[in-house]
């Protein structure tokens, strides 16, 4: 059986919303919520990777685990193995990032996609959504065309996209090798490598700018 460490990687500074962590949110904050389901969790090592101390203050007497990351790691966005400099101290296999973000991101959901990879004959795995639509790139060519038969978008060939709300790797791979490249690579025959957890609308809903969080915080708790 897989051994594998859940963390919250999270930082004040944002380029599109400063502070949003930590930011009042629903009568809470986005970290406090994350921190929150965090301790929900079982079968599984629990961190809490920050620089701040207004980060790492609030897991005093709280059932997880601090990793203290350097200043340069909270300060650029790349390389990922300084972004996650954490990986090197963690002692288990695998890894779950948890995109404290996403507040309607279910315990229940978190807890099932643990049960199911440590079991599971899976290698990494990935938030996704299920998109049936007309996607087009920067030049207006149809990257995801209209079925054949016209314009129903029930009749467009499924697509996922990459929800942001968690992601697995293998701890040891994902420091040798750039994962994401693997993932688009042809090696990945069997279509498991990530494995694609789809989730909710609702569970995928994302905070990166000022419009975000207010559409995140009227929703929250209305599901």
């Amino acid at each position: 059986m897989k051994s594998i460490t859940v963390f919250l990687n999270v930082r004040k500074e944002s380029s599109r919303l400063n502070n949003k962590l930590l930011l009042p949110f629903s009568g809470s904050s986005l970290f406090d919520i994350a921190l929150s389901k965090l301790e929900m969790l079982r079968g599984a090592e629990k961190y809490v990777c920050a620089y701040d101390s207004e980060f790492i203050d609030r897991c005093n007497g709280r059932d997880v685990n601090v990793f203290k990351r350097s200043k340069e790691s909270v300060s650029v966005d790349l390389p990922m193995n300084k972004v996650f400099e954490c990986f090197y101290s963690f002692e288990t296999d695998y890894a779950m990032f948890i995109n404290p973000c996403h507040a309607h991101l279910k315990v229940s959901t978190i807890q099932n996609v643990i049960d199911s990879f440590v079991s599971g004959d899976y290698e990494s795995g990935t938030s996704v959504v299920k998109v049936c639509d007309w996607i087009f790139n920067e030049n207006s060519k149809m990257v995801i065309p209209p079925s054949l038969g016209g314009g129903d978008t029930k009749q467009t060939d499924i697509s996922y996209r990459v929800a942001h709300a968690f992601h697995l790797y293998g701890i040891k791979r994902f420091l040798k090798a750039n994962i994401f490249e693997y993932w688009n690579s042809t090696d990945n025959k069997d279509g498991t490598d990530p494995y694609l957890f789809e989730i909710s609308k609702v569970e995928s809903l994302d905070v990166d700018d000022h419009d975000d969080f207010l559409i995140s915080e009227s929703l929250y708790g209305t599901f």
